[in-house]
């Protein structure tokens, strides 16, 4: 080091290479290995690390990006990483973003967030006291503690649609 204590943030940008072409390749099963394996190494020298998100070798906003990009968040998250990059519109392995594809990852980005936050217990007491309120064959819908976490319990995305096909 040139200047031994001084701030370190540890990295990498792994893609793998087609070998029939030698192009990069986003968003593969191996990427998301390797993110396993630094996040290991940067627990192992106890430095923050930064990995990439939703970086695919999709040339189009399509289900193959949405594959790729997920799998590569999955691994960053779960690989505890400190800070994510490349992860909004991304495309073709860096060589291109697209717009639709930058709407759909930041929409993403919401839901993995909430998903990283993990699971909270903070309101159990009330949780377990509507529980007891409704009883065995009543539904949750109408309690008081539905109707103070309805907006907040869910991610409720912008562009995802999940009415019934007839209301689509």
């Amino acid at each position: 080091l040139i200047r031994p204590g001084s701030p370190q943030l540890y990295g990498q940008f792994m893609v793998t290479v087609d070998m029939k072409t030698g192009a990069p390749m986003g968003g593969t099963p191996e990427a998301a290995q390797m993110m396993y394996l630094m996040g290991a190494l940067a627990r192992k020298y106890k430095l923050p690390w930064r990995t990439s998100g939703f970086h695919v070798g999709s040339k189009l906003n399509d289900a193959q990006a949405g594959y790729e990009a997920n799998m590569l968040m999955h691994a960053a998250i779960l690989s505890g990483a400190n800070y994510i990059w490349h992860s909004a519109g991304w495309l073709e392995a860096g060589l291109t973003c697209g717009y639709s594809k930058f709407a759909t990852d930041c929409e993403q980005l919401v839901g993995w967030y909430k998903y990283a936050g993990g699971v909270s217990f903070d309101d159990f007491k009330d949780a377990m006291a509507a529980i007891r309120e409704v009883g065995p064959q009543g539904h949750f819908l109408g309690t008081q503690h539905t109707l103070e976490h309805f907006e907040s319990a869910f991610f409720m995305p912008n562009i995802m649609d999940f009415n019934s096909f007839e209301q689509w």
